[in-house]
């Protein structure tokens, strides 16, 4: 589905005030705090989907290819999944181009016949070791403006945010959970007759 997302950015004052008239109820701020993360990340994801697009690789394909070229051992799928926070399907699509394009490896788990290890290929490390510098200091470039007190502020307060949009999800899959459930479907068709 194609992300939408607004153009013209106005300004605080103007927004805030649009928005005070408009739904007198919401913290306007907030809001507006909300939509200019939204507006960062996704700059910053359609900005590293370019970069690495010159490369013939997502970011999701750099990201794997970057956590395997410092795993020598190699992983299991399953920890390549639960290591970057996606499902199991989502791994094995990366990795099966992963595969066709020769940046990884298959080989058959050292204890557990069922299980294979994803290894990064010689192909895989050249590409990661072409990119790498490249890829930090683009990543300077956008990140270096700010002071090390200023990062460490942000990391703060990113991890904040996070912890709170976890504790917002767990809460919805709690209360879908409760709603899912078959005691509380019997308990409530007497109240609805």
């Amino acid at each position: 589905m194609p992300k939408i997302f607004l153009t013209q950015f106005p300004c605080d004052q103007e927004f805030l005030q649009g928005l005070k008239t408009l739904c007198p109820e919401i913290d306007a701020f907030s809001f507006y705090s909300f939509l200019s993360l939204r507006q960062v990340t996704s700059d910053l994801e359609n900005s590293m989907e370019s970069y690495f697009s010159n490369y013939g690789v997502s970011t999701g394909r750099f990201m794997l290819l970057l956590l395997l070229s410092s795993t020598p051992e190699g992983m299991m799928p399953s920890e390549l999944a639960q290591q970057c926070g996606v499902t199991q399907a989502t791994i094995s699509g990366l990795l099966q181009s992963l595969e066709k394009a020769e940046f990884i490896t298959r080989q058959m788990h050292n204890h557990d016949r069922r299980a294979c290890m994803i290894l990064i290929s010689d192909k895989g490390r050249e590409l990661i070791n072409k990119i790498r510098p490249e890829f930090f200091n683009y990543l300077n470039g956008i990140i270096g403006q700010f002071s090390f007190e200023e990062n460490q502020k942000m990391v703060d307060w990113l991890g904040r945010f996070n912890k709170s949009l976890k504790s917002v999800i767990d809460l919805k899959t709690e209360r879908k959970a409760i709603v899912n459930s078959k005691p509380f479907l019997r308990s409530v068709r007497p109240m609805i007759g």
